[in-house]
């Protein structure tokens, strides 16, 4: 591995922790509606262009996987911190992504926030573990989000 990659990756990793730790201290300290609203305002209002060479699914799977693995060194901080700090992530680098929270009934009441990337109709899903065992509670509200900003709703534990 070059050391322009470890460099690269470590900065990813760093990059990662800042803003996971940073969402999840919002989250805990604000609550979810107001740590959405003031994630949504920091986001860029114009998304850079990406660069042709770039492959927008690779980029977001590395920023995955460097948010998956941050992760585990801040306790506590679940699918919603994730979710956050990998949009912001993936918008710095040009990559429009949408923050959808869902909801399943069943076993028991559980909420869960992950990220889609792409065409509606097929998109690319970040930090979905079962995605149709969610129901996205933006589809339970007449108001869908046509920007890359996030619907209201709130995950009752992540």
């Amino acid at each position: 591995m070059s050391l322009r990659r470890v460099i690269e990756l470590g900065a990813r990793h760093g990059e990662a922790f800042v803003l996971i730790a940073a969402a999840h201290v919002l989250i805990e300290g604000a609550g979810w509606d107001r740590a959405r609203r003031f994630s949504d305002r920091l986001l860029p209002q114009h998304t850079p262009p990406i660069a042709p060479t770039c492959d927008p699914q690779r980029v977001a799977g590395a920023i995955e996987r460097s948010v998956l693995r941050a992760s585990r060194l801040i306790p506590g901080a679940r699918c919603a911190p994730r979710a956050l700090a990998a949009r912001h992530m993936l918008a710095r680098r040009g990559i429009v992504s949408r923050l959808v929270v869902g909801l399943r009934l069943k076993p028991h009441p559980e909420g869960h926030a992950w990220l889609e990337l792409g065409s509606p109709a097929h998109p690319l899903r970040l930090f979905a573990r079962d995605p149709s065992a969610y129901t996205p509670l933006d589809a339970l509200s007449p108001t869908v989000a046509s920007s890359p900003r996030s619907p209201i709703p709130t995950p009752t534990s992540a």
